[in-house]
């Protein structure tokens, strides 16, 4: 069994909602302690996948945000890792999260996912006993959510190169990588648990 890291990418502009994601609120709290409550260290098997790989346990929590983003988001209790590619959009961020990550796989979430469910994790891993080089959850259309899944740490180099290569593009990124790509339809959770919230109307809409 392996730990896993995860990370938080709060490192987006916000251009559409023209507030800072990570800092917005639902529930009394924001998007970032809403993710960071969900990514506690959880017995292996605990949603029934006994035979998961994953040890239950997260070897680090850190946050990916853009400059500046250690002073913003000091008051978390995590580790902050400043963007290393700005101004390259999610791949840059997701890039800089696994060259940062200590284990093995990686957990990278948008911050932008506050009805994520810790539980899911359960139904990410398991395909990674199989070789995979990551998976992505894809919803019952058969959008893949590239931003809510998991990547083997050395998934670093096929993004970096993309990067070199002037190409930010996350789908393009993914070409050539081992990928599971699991569907909701396949599991106990609803299509909420992946809805982006990133504009002003989404946000109204889910907060009632």
């Amino acid at each position: 069994m392996f730990d896993l890291s995860a990370v938080i990418l709060a490192g987006g502009k916000s251009r559409r909602m023209k507030k800072d994601k990570a800092l917005l609120t639902l529930g009394g709290k924001t998007f970032s302690q809403r993710l960071l409550a969900q990514l506690e260290n959880r017995p292996p098997g605990k949603t029934g996948r006994g035979d998961s790989p994953w040890s239950g346990r997260y070897g680090e929590r850190l946050f990916s945000a853009g400059r500046g983003g250690a002073r913003t988001y000091a008051g978390f209790g995590v580790p902050v890792i400043e963007d290393r590619y700005p101004d390259r959009g999610p791949l840059g961020g997701m890039c800089t999260a696994l060259e940062a990550a200590a284990a093995p796989f990686v957990l990278i979430l948008s911050v932008d996912i506050p009805c994520f469910d810790g539980g899911f994790v359960e139904f990410l891993i398991k395909p990674l006993s199989h070789g995979f080089d990551a998976v992505i959850p894809k919803t019952r259309d058969g959008r893949i959510h590239p931003l809510c899944a998991v990547y083997a740490k050395t998934c670093q180099k096929t993004f970096w190169k993309s990067l070199q290569h002037r190409n930010n593009r996350v789908m393009d990124a993914l070409w050539g990588l081992r990928i599971n790509y699991p569907s909701l339809a396949d599991g106990p959770f609803g299509e909420k648990i992946l809805d982006n919230i990133n504009t002003p109307e989404t946000y109204q809409a889910l907060s009632g």
